[in-house]
């Protein structure tokens, strides 16, 4: 008799909370907010490390940002306002494992 096994994977996500909508005014240029990121949890048993958090801006809003946002692992967002833009953006922030 034959008979197969398979051994799935198992990679539970990584999450996090981040904190309220950010507001700054035109031409403030650069900004760090300590701690936008909390409560960043790493996955337990499992043999892979967080890979970073990854900020998607909608095609043409980069036009707001001398500097585009980053989160960074200790949860600190960074940005700048390109000067004298001023507007909107909703972005997206997501928490990935590095992958093989």
């Amino acid at each position: 008799k034959t008979y197969f096994i398979e051994a799935l994977p198992f990679s539970k996500t990584p999450s996090f909370a981040l904190a309220s909508d950010v507001v700054v005014h035109e031409n403030s240029g650069f900004t760090e907010i300590v701690n936008f990121a909390s409560n960043i949890s790493e996955p337990q048993g499992v043999l892979q490390v967080m890979e970073g958090f990854t900020v998607a801006i909608p095609a043409g809003d980069e036009r707001l940002f001398s500097t585009l946002p980053q989160v960074y692992l200790n949860g600190s967002l960074i940005f700048a306002v390109e000067p004298f833009e001023y507007g909107e953006v909703v972005v997206t922030v997501s928490l990935a494992l590095a992958s093989d």
